[in-house]
């Protein structure tokens, strides 16, 4: 099922792009390459932005105990 339309990803990322004004569909680049550039990294044509998450995780049950590692 596409909630917004085919292609187009429901998320905060293109609801802010289409909330100011900008069509995501022209300029949505991805949440990682939004994310560099606010953390004041570069982006140049034809760049890759990655994100990774680290979780913290039970070792005797094997279960995710926090979603985010502090």
């Amino acid at each position: 099922m596409d909630l917004v339309e085919a292609g187009l990803g429901c998320g905060s990322d293109t609801a802010h792009l289409s909330l100011l004004g900008y069509d995501p569909r022209v300029y949505y680049q991805s949440r990682e390459a939004f994310e560099s550039m606010g953390a004041g990294l570069a982006m140049a044509l034809g760049d890759i932005a990655f994100q990774s998450n680290f979780a913290m995780m039970d070792e005797n049950t094997g279960i995710v105990t926090s979603r985010r590692a502090d």
